[in-house]
């Protein structure tokens, strides 16, 4: 994505590159992989906590247990 003629102020910069590839993704890895995956870490979490819930919740008809019990 590239912007043009946006104003941002000094002090927010982050990070400012010509290079995206080089300088950000190879010579920063530790940092960008590792917020990469945090985040995907915890929407996968999230997914399957919602799972978890839904099925030892929720009763088919005619049955007393959850669908999830043992």
């Amino acid at each position: 994505m590239e912007y043009k003629n946006v104003f941002v102020p000094d002090d927010m910069v982050l990070h400012k590159t010509d290079t995206f590839l080089d300088s950000f993704i190879i010579q920063g890895a530790n940092w960008s992989f590792g917020s990469f995956a945090a985040v995907y870490y915890d929407v996968g979490m999230g997914a399957l906590n919602w799972a978890k819930k839904l099925l030892t919740t929720r009763k088919p008809k005619r049955y007393a247990q959850p669908m999830g019990s043992r």
